[in-house]
């Protein structure tokens, strides 16, 4: 499988994608080389216990620890903890917090979503800044809090 790579975060993507959605720059041919991190992920976690921080996001545990690469590839301070609930006696979380110092929270909000706005302007997807009453795919009823359809399973964003 070819595989095409951003030179800035070094998230891999398949063939055919030609922009990084995080990063806004042009992919390079070929598998991500080893990334040196400024921070390694035990490290971080170690220095995250001693600050303040704020919570950037919650994800499935894969992309949670992918996030947390690229922000410490991009030399931001980051770690993980698993999301409200926790563990209890049928298992543990399989969705995790993203963390980093408080100070850094709300410049990164900001970079990420001006980040999106920019990839969804570039597909050609419309936003949904009010809420919608159907779904612009199939026309079903939807909510203002529906993440995706639950007729279509399109994603509502």
């Amino acid at each position: 499988m070819h595989v095409m790579h951003c030179r800035d975060c070094g998230h891999e993507y398949r063939l055919g994608f030609v922009r990084c959605p995080e990063c806004q720059i042009e992919l390079t041919p070929g598998p991500a080389p080893k990334a040196d991190r400024r921070f390694d992920p035990d490290k971080a976690q170690a220095l995250l216990a001693t600050m303040p921080v704020a919570e950037f996001t919650t994800l499935p545990m894969n992309e949670a620890l992918r996030m947390r690469d690229t922000l410490l590839n991009q030399q931001i301070l980051a770690g993980l903890i698993p999301a409200k609930g926790g563990c209890d006696p049928t298992g543990c979380a399989s969705n995790f917090t993203v963390v980093v110092p408080t100070d850094q929270i709300d410049n990164l909000k900001e970079r990420y979503h001006a980040a999106f706005e920019s990839y969804a302007a570039e597909q050609g997807m419309t936003l949904r800044h009010e809420p919608e009453e159907t779904c612009v795919c199939c026309g079903a009823i939807i909510n203002a809090t529906d993440t995706e359809c639950s007729d279509c399973g399109i994603a509502l964003i």
